[in-house]
């Protein structure tokens, strides 16, 4: 610490302050070096130079970085990066509160770049959400496309982040787009059949419809009788009744198709459980045929990663001479508990 005293002004309480910014150091119960370093080599960089022998012009070595391992940031997934900001900027005057007499104190700039990661990453954040629910079907996949490109090119602030992000986003886009499971599937989700889809490949379904269904009606079941309130049934009476309607079956194909997109969309609706309803495929009997043949699960990794937490889990020390064959009966059991009437207990 000598050989910082001509820049420091010892005060009574044990306390010292800098003479060069008045910078006032709290008492220190051990030695005060460390801080000192830090303090005079982030703030006053040529006295520090002339207090350790180096010369302006002469750099400093270049600081040995730790080699990456399992805990490193390049092992870290980017929505573990977007919960680690966001719930650091919750309890960002607790952090700044005791960092404040920490060598690595965060700075401003510090809190800036976590707010920036945070607002870049939450679109996806919330696309990855939506698409981890039950009833999310491969239809989704070119509307959270589209919604995702357009959320990253309102952002304003951080525009050399978003833009390489929104150009991958249209090259994967681009190649979805052509693809006509994903078309057709998307036009029969309650959710964005008319949102999204393009007057091409709306006029490519109609055909395709005209193309499946033969002229007669063999392939039209009978469906019960919804029982309605009288609410619903003089909502229902406004609308184009397709069974009462007189044509051949080219007519009766496009006035159903016509009512579907005019219907309008529910976000709020699973399809498969629309689709499984009397009253919906009362309304639509055409397009009913081929809901299940569009409206699959998408590939994703979620329930695998699920199951792999599962793993984790049941792995515990008193089970670590289980063998493979033991191990795995034991999570097919875990995860069919619930369809055995056994939801609440634990394994």
């Amino acid at each position: 610490m000598g050989k910082y005293s001509k820049y420091l002004e010892y005060l009574e309480d044990g306390k010292m302050r800098c003479l060069i910014c008045q910078h006032t150091f709290s008492k220190q119960k051990d030695s005060c070096t460390t801080v000192l370093n830090y303090h005079f080599k982030k703030k006053h960089q040529k006295e520090w130079n002339d207090i350790n022998g180096i010369c302006d012009d002469e750099e400093e070595p270049a600081a040995k970085h730790p080699r990456a391992t399992a805990n490193s940031p390049e092992d870290i997934r980017w929505m573990t990066i977007h919960d680690l900001f966001e719930r650091a900027l919750q309890l960002r005057e607790v952090i700044n509160f005791l960092t404040e007499e920490n060598i690595h104190k965060i700075t401003s700039s510090d809190w800036d770049t976590a707010e920036s990661v945070v607002s870049i990453l939450q679109p996806i954040v919330d696309s990855t959400v939506l698409i981890q629910k039950s009833g999310m079907t491969s239809s989704a996949i070119i509307p959270l496309c589209k919604v995702l490109i357009r959320e990253l090119h309102d952002m304003k602030e951080n525009p050399n982040v978003s833009e390489p992000i929104v150009k991958q986003i249209e090259v994967e886009l681009k190649q979805y787009e052509s693809n006509e499971f994903l078309q057709f599937g998307m036009m029969l989700d309650v959710r964005f059949k008319d949102c999204f889809a393009e007057d091409e490949w709306k006029n490519k379904f109609s055909q395709f419809l005209l193309d499946r269904c033969d002229e007669d009606d063999e392939h039209v079941t009978e469906v019960a009788a919804v029982k309605e309130d009288p609410f619903s049934r003089f909502i229902n009476a406004q609308r184009i009744d397709i069974n009462r309607t007189r044509g051949n079956r080219k007519e009766q194909i496009l006035l159903e198709l016509q009512k579907w997109f005019l219907d309008g969309t529910n976000m709020n609706e699973n399809p498969i459980e629309w689709w499984a309803r009397s009253a919906s495929k009362e309304a639509y009997p055409i397009l009913h045929r081929f809901h299940l043949n569009y409206l699959n699960a998408p590939a994703m990794g979620a329930a695998t990663e699920n199951l792999s937490s599962t793993d984790l889990a049941g792995l515990n020390d008193n089970r670590k001479l289980l063998n493979s064959d033991d191990f795995s009966k034991f999570l097919f059991l875990q995860q069919n508990l619930r369809l055995m009437g056994y939801g609440g207990q634990e394994c």
